[in-house]
């Protein structure tokens, strides 16, 4: 884990990167908040229905809020589901930061870390 979200963090415009995993937090990186986070309705939906979420300009998305936990007022954010078990929350610099490749590789390594976390 920690090689792969140290990665994030420098190879893409990340400020931050949160796991969750069985509805507790597991890793914390980045720039980011000494808040506990707790998952609200929009982690709540992508963990549900295993979709991947890109929110590139958060703060035109209803209940934004519940991300002001791990930074307040975070332009861009993007969420990986891990099988229904939890989510790969990485926040961006600024809006519309991430390109396709970002979010291609956020979610190769979502997927990668699943059995790791299952195991």
């Amino acid at each position: 884990l920690a090689w792969g979200s140290q990665l994030i963090l420098t190879a893409t415009p990340a400020a931050t990167l949160l796991i969750i995993w069985n509805n507790n937090v597991i890793l914390k990186r980045g720039i980011i908040t000494n808040n506990s986070y707790t998952i609200g309705d929009i982690t709540k939906r992508v963990i549900k229905t295993n979709k991947f979420l890109v929110m590139s300009k958060l703060n035109i998305y209803p209940g934004n809020q519940e991300f002001d936990n791990i930074l307040p007022n975070i332009p861009s954010l993007i969420i990986a589901p891990l099988n229904n078990k939890g989510a790969l929350i990485v926040g961006g610099f600024s809006e519309r930061c991430f390109s396709k490749s970002d979010e291609l590789w956020i979610k190769g390594w979502s997927n990668k870390i699943i059995p790791l976390l299952e195991s």
